[in-house]
């Protein structure tokens, strides 16, 4: 990735059309890969049912959790923990504040939610003590304020509990495991619009560590704290509700949590520092620039869920190409986390009768598009330029490329010769309809 750099700075911005190479998206839409899209909807599974999910998070260790935004104000939902990869679940020791984040360090591990509530444990969520950082704020934010007061944002660093405020304080800290707090340089969060008006506090929709410095993520601005003076740095790029963070290989990856279409944005933008900024164009699939949640896998593959369009956009390539995962269960992806085989996603449906709600898993084995490329399949087996059929003995395969054009390729003796395609991504349908996509 880190030698990519130059690349993501020279690309900057750039159109569409230039960044971003079509992964057979207008075939998928009919005709040979039809079959191929339709395969995705069999493939969601849902691990946990429950009313109005929120979250989730995965230990250091290994537990699940998830949380709940319980529209009815109920309280008998809450954090809902699971030691075996989400095959049994138990409700957590801990009253219901909306928790929307989660974080932990050695000691414990942290959920942030309404109020001013910060809950936390020490026996990987089966217990929680829930902590409340009001009165260190008070002197700051109105009474109205305290009431409607969400928190977005928690993030250990440094040995250091931080989390944003949404209601004016701008970002707290504890060094205490969040007993006791204090406002960090509220007066360098304000924005001047240099339009005659007073200085605004930003609202903070995430705070996050990236290498080694501590970024605040604001509706318009993003700033940078500078631990030794204590003191926060506005950085040279317009947030724009840049809500959404993840990192790998010495890049932070940003994206836009708000329904916004202007084609100059990028779906993703990208700094190796905070100074340098350059974007991931979105695929061509996709026009709204939304990313409701956004994870890496440990091979540097990114999912971004795209709500508007009812799909996680999918890019092992860092925007040169793209796959995507469609037909979910709900637009609304809050959370999105990544192993070896699966992608989980947590879905919110205001309606609490809705059953749809909660944490669902997607094999990575059957995504389409990039992630799907493989030199196998069920039946089927690609090794130097020949793909070899258990079933088939003679016959025709018709091969599409990204661009739409298709080439039949004759079976011989179980065996059909692909080497002379040009480097790219197929899909091919036998002519007994079987469908596979491979890439030379």
């Amino acid at each position: 990735m880190k030698k990519l750099i130059p690349n993501f700075i020279a690309k900057a911005y750039k159109s569409v059309n230039q960044v971003v190479k079509c992964v057979a998206v207008a075939a998928m839409l009919g005709g040979s890969l039809t079959a191929a899209a339709e395969e995705t909807t069999n493939y969601w599974e849902q691990i946990l049912q429950l009313p109005n999910t929120y979250r989730h998070y995965v230990t250091k260790k290994g537990t699940y959790m998830v949380s709940t935004l319980d529209v009815t104000s109920s309280g008998k939902y809450g954090i809902y923990v699971s030691d075996d990869q989400g095959k049994n679940w138990t409700r957590a020791d801990v009253k219901d504040w909306n928790y929307s984040k989660f974080a932990e360090n050695d000691e414990y591990i942290f959920a942030t939610g309404e109020r001013c509530r910060v809950a936390r444990s020490n026996d990987e969520g089966k217990t929680w003590e829930v902590m409340n950082y009001q009165i260190f704020i008070e002197d700051v934010v109105p009474p109205k304020g305290i009431d409607a007061n969400t928190s977005q944002g928690i993030v250990c660093h440094n040995g250091k509990l931080y989390v944003s405020d949404m209601e004016g304080a701008g970002v707290i800290v504890s060094d205490d495991n969040g007993e006791t707090w204090e406002i960090v340089d509220r007066e360098g969060l304000f924005i001047d619009f240099r339009d005659g008006s007073e200085p605004v506090m930003d609202t903070f929709y995430n705070i996050f560590s990236f290498n080694g410095r501590l970024y605040a993520f604001g509706m318009y601005t993003v700033f940078r704290l500078n631990e030794e003076t204590n003191k926060w740095e506005n950085l040279p790029i317009n947030s724009n509700f840049m809500a959404v963070e993840a990192e790998y290989d010495g890049m932070m990856f940003c994206a836009r949590g708000a329904m916004l279409e202007d084609p100059s944005l990028p779906l993703i933008s990208v700094t190796p520092d905070g100074n340098q900024w350059a974007g991931i164009a979105p695929p061509p699939f996709v026009q709204n620039r939304y990313v409701r949640a956004m994870t890496i896998s440990s091979n540097g593959t990114i999912y971004a869920n795209c709500p508007i369009h009812n799909l996680i956009a999918v890019t092992s390539d860092f925007g040169e190409s793209w796959g995507y995962i469609d037909r979910m269960p709900s637009s609304w992806a809050m959370e999105l986390t990544v192993d070896d085989e699966y992608v989980y996603a947590s879905f919110f449906e205001a309606n609490p009768a809705n059953k749809n709600s909660g944490l669902w898993r997607f094999p990575i084995s059957h995504i389409t598009g990039i992630e799907a490329v493989a030199a196998q399949g069920e039946g089927w087996q690609l090794k130097g330029g020949v793909i070899s059929f258990e079933n088939m003995a003679e016959g025709t395969i018709t091969v599409t490329a990204v661009d739409g054009r298709s080439v039949n390729i004759a079976v011989v003796n179980g065996q059909a010769n692909v080497s002379a395609l040009a480097k790219g991504i197929y899909v091919f349908r036998t002519s007994k309809g079987e469908v596979g996509k491979f890439a030379i």
